[in-house]
């Protein structure tokens, strides 16, 4: 700028390298260096420029203000900052629980109270009345029933009349308690049809005459045994528990049989 003649070129000199350093406001380092060499370019022909030199230096500016932008030539742009999108999880049904239904209780309903039949049993007369002794047992029958002896093996452990005119005696074995006798005695009325007493239904009965009258004898289960017989007016029955059928058959006919034949006879 020294070299510069006048204050007119020196200020046409500042005005363009301020021009086109600052022009816009934005500092571009291309312009800047383009501005510089034409300010020293007008610095150095200063002394001897025409205005015409200044006519053409004034067109070039004017072209160079009118060329296309240079796409180098623009503000450099702050970074975008995106900010980033925050995506809600999805909703999460809760699954609707049905509640359970309660259970039904039905109420108990109780069984009425039953009461005891008076009804005699099928096949068997009733009421059965119950008696300390022997005696007292032939006292209200009026005659003598069937009556197993000590030496027999056997002991009387209960008396009963059944319906008024059967006697039930129940014994019991010495030395086998387990095993069990029953004798029933019925003395039948005159004229009255031959009727069983032993109260045991639904069995074989096979009649058996060795002993010289008709016996009969059947089966209830392996070790329980029944027989029947009459003799004259009277009807006897006996049932066993826990004794063999053989075992069983011998008491029948050595002791029982042969006892009511002997002393059961009819006598005019």
């Amino acid at each position: 700028m020294i070299l510069a003649s006048t204050a007119g070129t020196r200020r046409k000199c500042v005005e363009l390298i301020r021009r086109n350093t600052f022009g816009g406001g934005t500092l571009n380092a291309k312009k800047f260096l383009s501005a510089l060499t034409i300010g020293v370019a007008l610095m150095s022909t200063a002394t001897a420029a025409s205005p015409d030199d200044e006519l053409s230096i004034m067109a070039a500016e004017q072209r160079r203000d009118n060329s296309p932008a240079d796409p180098y030539d623009r503000p450099i742009d702050q970074p975008v900052v995106e900010t980033p999108t925050v995506t809600q999880p999805p909703a999460v049904e809760t699954p609707k629980v049905e509640p359970k239904p309660e259970p039904k209780v039905e109420p108990k309903v109780e069984p009425p109270i039953q009461t005891p039949s008076t009804q005699p049993a099928v096949g068997m007369p009733n009421p059965i009345v119950s008696y300390n002794t022997f005696e007292d047992v032939v006292d209200e029958l009026g005659y003598v029933p069937l009556y197993v002896p000590k030496n027999s093996g056997y002991t009387v452990n209960y008396l009963s009349i059944i319906g008024g005119t059967v006697a039930d005696i129940r014994f019991n074995k010495r030395w086998e308690t387990d095993s069990k006798l029953a004798v029933r005695t019925y003395k039948r009325p005159a004229g009255e049809e031959l009727k069983d007493i032993s109260g045991v239904h639904g069995v074989k009965w096979r009649v058996d005459l060795s002993g010289g009258i008709p016996i009969y004898l059947a089966r209830i289960s392996e070790n329980s045994n029944v027989a029947a017989w009459s003799v004259g007016q009277y009807t006897f029955a006996a049932t066993a528990d826990n004794l063999s059928f053989a075992a069983f058959r011998t008491l029948v006919f050595d002791e029982l049989v042969d006892l009511s034949t002997h002393y059961f006879i009819d006598v005019d």
